[in-house]
């Protein structure tokens, strides 16, 4: 449906796009992940027309609309600040776009209307927008976004203004009224657990360049590089050829990595030891760190040559400095290419 093809784009010296590539396919969320500045929004920005000035092409559905303005692209979008009319209601507010389309009446009010109902605000429609909740902003952004019935979404970090117990309430109810209205999107954010609980992909971003584009349970599973791993939260990552690791993991658990310059022990794959697996390498290393999560604990052992292992672990009542064993599962030792 949307193809991004070797598109660059610089701000004067600061250069935010290299010759970056990526499909959207019909239906699908694809979420851009990465750190601040590695050129998400850039390139947000580029395929709505809003930053002409690049190198490559856009093409949506065949078409090359790379010099096509944006307001003909006909794509909806939706930023951090919501940018919401403060002197319009909230119906007033969704019913915008309509109205620049010259839409009739009755179809702005049948609109309107269902719109409200979809995101909950079906009681809310003459309030005013300043009256509204954080969560309430966001759902009459989003209504607002979906009312012009655009032929792509796009949503710049939607939720990073609010806290973290909305944040992860609405991203359910955002992937669910996104794939009501059967459109396509293109979401940006930092976050994460956000990306996983929104996207269909995650493409990850670093310094403008595309990582690695994948599901959210295969990014999870099999990281392409040290640098994916780590800004997913994995802190497991050695050089493959170190003699601490060959001494941690053994010989033959290790000849696996080669030529790969780091390796990632996935913390999926580590677990405390209920003597109920003989088949797993066993490791034996003192609990340095225990975080309660409620649901689960955080744990960090230090199994000696200055390794350390981060995992989670159902809750426990073990401490720091208390001697521990390990299983390591043999899939979770995974070569991390440069």
């Amino acid at each position: 449906m949307l193809r991004v093809n070797a598109v660059s784009h610089s701000y004067g010296d600061i250069v935010a796009l290299r010759g970056l590539s990526l499909e959207l396919e019909a239906g699908e969320i694809l979420c851009l992940l990465g750190p601040s500045g590695c050129g998400k929004t850039s390139l947000l920005r580029v395929i709505a027309g809003l930053e002409p000035d690049h190198s490559g092409a856009i093409l949506f559905e065949g078409e090359d609309i790379s010099a096509l303005p944006p307001h003909k692209r006909e794509f909806g979008l939706m930023f951090q600040d919501f940018a919401l009319f403060p002197h319009m209601t909230v119906a007033q507010n969704i019913a915008y776009g309509l109205r620049r389309k010259s839409a009739s009446k009755r179809e702005i009010e049948a609109t309107t209307r269902r719109l409200l109902d979809r995101v909950g605000l079906g009681r809310l429609e003459a309030r005013d927008v300043s009256a509204l909740s954080g969560g309430q902003k966001q759902r009459v952004a989003l209504a607002r976004s979906l009312a012009p019935n655009p032929r792509l979404l796009m949503l710049d970090e939607p939720l990073g203004s609010l806290d973290a117990q909305l944040r992860d309430q609405l991203a359910l109810e955002l992937r669910q009224i996104i794939n009501g209205a059967g459109l396509s999107a293109i979401y940006v954010t930092h976050d994460r657990q956000e990306a996983y609980a929104v996207g269909d992909r995650i493409a990850v971003m670093k310094d403008g360049a595309l990582q690695q584009i994948a599901s959210p349970r295969a990014l999870y599973r099999r990281p392409a590089s040290a640098f994916v791993a780590r800004f997913l939260g994995m802190r497991n990552i050695f050089p493959a050829d170190s003699p601490e690791l060959v001494r941690a993991l053994g010989v033959e658990a290790t000849r696996q990595l080669e030529p790969a310059p780091f390796a990632l022990i996935h913390p999926s794959g580590l677990r405390l030891d209920d003597r109920s697996d003989k088949a797993s390498p066993l490791l034996e290393g003192v609990l340095r760190r225990v975080v309660f999560r409620g649901d689960r604990c955080d744990l960090t052992v230090d199994i000696g040559d200055g390794m350390a292992l981060a995992f989670a672990a159902p809750d426990t009542q073990l401490a720091p400095g208390d001697k521990v064993r390990l299983h390591v599962a043999p899939e979770a030792i995974i070569a991390l290419p440069k």
